[in-house]
C-alpha cells in the first residue's frame, strides 16, 4: 500500500514537469519572431496555470494519502505488538495451569494406586480369614505340637502383634496344611492362650513369658507379669465384656 502513494507522487511530479515545459514553450514562442496574438498567449498561459494547479492538487492528495497510509501502518504495527505480548502472557498462563493440573493428576493417580493396594490387601486378608473360618489352627515350630482355638481369643487383644499377625491383617508362615507356624515354647504358648481365653495370668513371675508377651504386645499380660514383684498382688476384673488385670499394693 505505501508503494501506491509513491507512484501517485511520481505521477504528480511528472505532470508538474510537463506543465513547466509547456510554460517554457509558451515563453519561447512569445519570444520568437513569429507574431503571437494576445488571445493566443492568454490561452496558453491559462492552460498552463490550470495544468499546474491540477498537478499540485494531485500531488497534495497523494501526499495526504501517503501520510494516512503511514499512520495506518504504524497503528497496525502497534496492535500486532500488543497481540504478540498478550499471546505470550496467555501461553505462560496456560502452561502454568497445565503444569498444575498435571501435578494434581499425578497426586490423584498415586492416591488411587495406594488405595488400590490397600483394597487388595484387605481383600486378601478377608479371603484368608474366610478360608480359615473362625478357628485359628497352629503348629508349634519347635515341637510340632498342633491345635486350634477360636479367633476370638486373638481378637481379645486387638492391638497385639499376635492378633495382627495371625488374624488376617498380615500374611504368615504356614505348613502344608495351611496351619500357622508359631515360634513359641509350648508352656509359654499355653499360658498365653489361657490368658487370652480367660484373662487369667500366672501367679509367679516368668521372665521368658514376659519377654514373649512384650514381643507380641500383649499389654494386659505384660502389666500383670510386671506386677508380680514382692509386695504386689494381681487381681482379675471384668471390664467391657473382656478380662482385665489390675495390680494393687498389699
Amino acid at each position: 500500500m505505501p508503494g501506491t502513494g509513491r507512484e501517485t507522487l511520481s505521477s504528480a511530479s511528472l505532470k508538474r514537469r510537463r506543465v513547466q515545459e509547456d510554460e517554457a514553450a509558451c515563453a519561447k514562442t512569445l519570444a520568437s519572431s513569429q507574431p503571437v496574438t494576445l488571445s493566443q498567449a492568454q490561452v496558453l498561459t491559462a492552460e498552463g496555470e490550470l495544468a499546474c494547479k491540477r498537478a499540485v492538487d494531485e500531488w497534495q492528495a497523494a501526499a495526504k494519502a501517503f501520510a494516512g497510509l503511514q499512520a495506518e501502518v504504524k497503528r497496525l504495527e502497534g496492535e500486532l505488538e500488543k497481540a504478540k505480548q498478550h499471546g505470550e502472557e496467555q501461553d505462560r498462563s496456560f502452561k502454568k495451569e497445565r503444569d498444575a493440573l498435571t501435578s494434581e493428576m499425578d497426586d490423584v493417580q498415586k492416591s488411587l494406586a495406594a488405595k488400590d493396594e490397600s483394597l487388595r490387601e484387605a481383600q486378601a486378608a478377608g479371603a484368608r480369614k474366610a478360608e480359615n473360618g473362625n478357628q485359628f489352627s497352629f503348629v508349634l515350630a519347635g515341637t510340632g505340637q498342633s491345635g486350634s482355638v477360636p479367633r476370638s481369643y486373638l481378637e481379645s487383644e486387638p492391638e497385639s502383634l499376635l492378633n495382627k499377625m495371625y488374624n488376617g491383617e498380615w500374611d504368615y508362615a504356614r505348613d502344608e496344611q495351611g496351619r500357622a507356624l508359631v515360634n513359641c515354647h509350648p508352656e509359654r504358648w499355653a499360658a498365653i492362650l489361657e490368658h487370652l481365653a480367660t484373662g487369667t495370668a500366672p501367679t509367679e513371675r516368668d521372665q521368658r513369658l514376659l519377654d514373649q508377651a512384650r514381643h507380641w504386645n500383649l499389654k494386659r499380660l505384660v502389666h500383670a507379669l510386671e506386677a508380680l514383684t514382692p509386695g504386689v498382688t494381681v487381681t482379675r476384673q471384668v471390664q467391657e465384656s473382656s478380662w482385665g488385670l489390675q495390680a494393687h499394693a498389699s
